[in-house]
């Protein structure tokens, strides 16, 4: 508790809800083992489902990060740090496994250094300290929020964190890895790439700010020498550095201005507060046009030593050149200086610029945020239509327009059709000349209707998934934040069917599934839920395999809704892709699945191959038998095929398992009881069935679907499923049919 908060009554009444968050957060972290931690937050939030997912989703993300974190009790201590009298005076000072050799910069509240590691190996790094002087509670906790943001990237295109730690004064550090590589601009220069092979390298830098994005990581500064190329086996490979590292804060004060003002957005520059990931997109847009036509010319070179006010002036009035204005303004010796390094001739690099990458410039750096491409994928995604000739999107095409990019996409064939047209004007008479001209004119006229048409078509599925990309992704860090509802409206304009294909709509779409369940809207998290299992079927399949029991909660809810046809889709789903597999713990889980509720003969013959799996594993396991889910799930797939005698065999053994968990015996029990009613015999059913709702009355009545925080809550639903098609409801059995 801080020196505001101390001194108080601890009354709610008396802490604003941000405060109550805090504490109950630093309360549950005190807990070491994670199963205590969710009991406290369980009983402290127990009225507040919304509080208890955001608080449970940061002490995930702060486990995750200790875990990174964790190896700094390894390293020595940084006794000779303490006596580091200032930051220029640190070079070459042993920090633990780490000399400085060189300050590089510094930024923020932090310098950067380069150093040595001198053990386990011997490599340069860059090392960045808070700077002496600045060892604030604020400044650190700046501080440890910037290398954890840091920490949670992972893409091979970021400059990646290496080690982490706090010296014996309390001044934390973190090692990042040291890039060693040009400017993109340079390397592209030195080399003379031509403009197919920048935009390849622009393209992986713009997924790289994207992964960022998705992490809840604006870079704000993003220019040629934060975006370094190194040569990996003979490839170039763009880097991003200084996502806060060493920026330029020589004029940082309450307002003044940090990075490079030709890469700054309007808002940026304006010094607005809702700054987001759309600023870097026109950081972006910067470097395309400085990658395609040269530096930009048009700023005073004594900008930043102008006074505040003055900079800001000049800013908000610039407009930047689309490339094939800059390449035409510019004298003829630079001109042909520029275009010599991209290999390409003069008038052919203006003429390239003309039109579409000039429209690709301008979309990214419009001066309203909403005009611009709406996340970094989806301007990587017209840039790669550009590099395949395919129509772009940075404005609506005309009919002429796609239907010259369709001729210029299939050369041969047009050249190829107006070849042959010539050779018949060879050898026929005026008169059939005329009269096939006009014929074969009407025939290319339908086909290249239809082919603009399908085209056109084409270009709208495209547009569509970037926008559904772009929802996706915007969502994640909505939720990574807590933003619920803003996250529910980004995604329900996207039809079920359309959902995207990644891992990270999976995660959105289960995410808000089970956060509709958790308030009561079944008709919403059945939705959702059908989202999920759309974007996991599409995906590659090992991580459908590794994400099979995502399954289970969406078919413990589907499998009671009022829509049948909602689970009869998961089920086909489901069956589609796991009919043929080998995996034991994969089969068990999708019978389970498929077999809650009756199904058609032609799946239950696919479940038999499921079963006819787990059966001839039998004899390899410890006593030739089956662990008690898996016996379960046999059990269910013969009560099915109404094969009563294997039905309870199989229901027996799982209860005879010693593994098999409390909250699963009555599952096993029911079973026996359904199948007992089938045999007609209604006492020997109820000896099974009325224990059952007895003991379990409870979970059973409380609707476990609706408002439960138990993680699986999905058990009660499909044992409450099975008691309901035994005849039980509202705590009383049915007569038998």
């Amino acid at each position: 508790m801080n020196s505001e908060t101390e001194g108080r009554e601890i009354r709610a009444e008396n802490f604003t809800p941000a405060e109550i968050e805090a504490l109950l957060f630093s309360a549950a972290m005190s807990f070491d083992a994670a199963e205590d931690r969710a009991r406290f937050l369980g009983f402290a939030c127990r009225d507040q489902p919304d509080l208890l997912l955001r608080i449970k989703r940061w002490t995930e993300g702060a486990s995750a990060a200790e875990e990174f974190f964790e190896f700094e009790n390894q390293i020595e201590p940084l006794e000779s740090m303490a006596d580091l009298p200032s930051d220029a005076e640190g070079i070459g000072v042993q920090v633990g496994r780490y000399r400085l050799i060189e300050r590089l910069g510094s930024g923020g509240c932090g310098v950067v250094y380069l150093a040595e590691q001198e053990k386990p190996v011997r490599r340069k790094v860059a090392l960045k300290i808070i700077r002496v002087g600045l060892e604030t509670p604020e400044a650190i906790a700046r501080f440890e929020l910037e290398r954890q943001a840091l920490a949670s990237m992972n893409h091979p295109n970021i400059a990646r964190i290496l080690d982490a730690g706090t010296h014996a004064s309390g001044r934390p550090f973190f090692v990042m890895e040291l890039v060693d590589g040009e400017s993109i601009t340079h390397y592209c220069d030195a080399r003379h790439l031509s403009i197919r092979d920048r935009l390849q390298l622009f393209v992986q830098v713009c997924q790289a700010i994207q992964h960022a994005h998705q992490k809840g990581v604006i870079h704000r500064d993003i220019k040629p020498s934060n975006v370094l190329v190194e040569t990996h086996e003979s490839q170039p490979v763009p880097k991003i550095i200084d996502f806060g590292i060493a920026q330029e804060i020589d004029r940082a004060g309450p307002t003044g201005l940090a990075g490079s003002p030709l890469s700054m957005s309007p808002e940026q520059v304006c010094g607005m507060e809702a700054v987001d990931t759309r600023s870097d997109i026109y950081s972006l847009g910067m470097l395309l046009a400085e990658l395609l036509a040269g530096p930009h010319r048009h700023l005073p070179e004594n900008l930043m030593d102008r006074p505040f006010e003055e900079i800001r002036h000049i800013l908000t009035k610039y407009r930047p050149n689309l490339p094939s204005e800059s390449l035409t303004a510019r004298p003829t010796a630079e001109l042909l200086d520029i275009a010599r390094h991209r290999n390409i001739a003069p008038e052919v690099l203006k003429n390239l610029c003309r039109n579409e990458l000039d429209w690709l410039v301008a979309k990214a750096i419009q001066t309203e945020p909403s005009q611009r491409y709406d996340t970094a994928t989806v301007l990587a995604a017209d840039v790669l239509r550009w590099l395949h000739g395919e129509a772009i999107t940075a404005r609506p095409p005309t009919r002429r327009y796609r239907l010259a990019k369709l001729m210029g996409r299939n050369r041969l064939l047009f050249g190829a059709a107006a070849l042959a047209f010539v050779g018949l004007l060879g050898g026929l008479s005026i008169a059939t000349v005329l009269f096939l001209r006009e014929k074969d004119a009407r025939a290319a006229e339908a086909r290249l209707r239809t082919q603009a048409v399908a085209a056109h078509q084409a270009e709208i599925l495209a547009r569509q998934r970037a926008e559904h990309q772009s929802r996706v992704a915007e969502s994640a860090v909505r939720l990574r934040y807590g933003d619920f509802e803003g996250a529910e409206k980004l995604i329900a304009p996207i039809p079920i069917a359309a959902t995207p294909p990644s891992l990270e709509s999976t995660s959105v779409y289960k995410s808000l599934a089970e956060w509709h369940r958790a308030h009561g809207r079944i008709e919403s998290a059945e939705l959702r839920f059908l989202g999920m299992i759309h974007a996991l079927a599409r995906i590659d399949r090992s991580h459908t395999d590794a994400n099979s029991d995502l399954f289970l909660p969406a078919a413990a809810l589907l499998a009671r809704s009022s829509k049948p046809e909602r689970y009869a889709e998961l089920r086909r789903i489901a069956l589609d892709l796991y009919t043929h597999t080998r995996d034991r713990l994969i089969a068990e889980r999708i019978l389970k699945v498929c077999l809650l509720k009756p199904l058609p003969p032609e799946e239950l013959e696919q479940t038999a191959k499921m079963v006819a799996f787990l059966e001839s594993i039998a004899p390899q396991q410890p006593e030739g038998r089956l662990l008690g889910w898996e016996s379960f799930s046999i059990a269910l797939h013969y009560y099915r095929m109404a094969d009563f005698r294997q039905a309870e065999l199989w229901a027996r053994r799982s209860l005879e398992c010693p593994e098999y968990a409390d909250r699963n015996v009555p599952s096993s029990q029911a079973v026996l009881g359904l199948i007992w009613r089938k045999r007609g015999d209604e006492a020997k059913a109820l000896e099974f069935l009325l224990p059952i709702a007895t003991k379990y009355r409870e979970p059973l009545q409380s609707s476990p679907i609706q408002r439960s925080i138990d993680p699986l809550w999905y058990d009660w639903s499909n044992l409450k499923t099975i008691m309901e098609e035994a005849g039980w409801k509202d705590g009383e059995f049915s007569q038998a049919q």
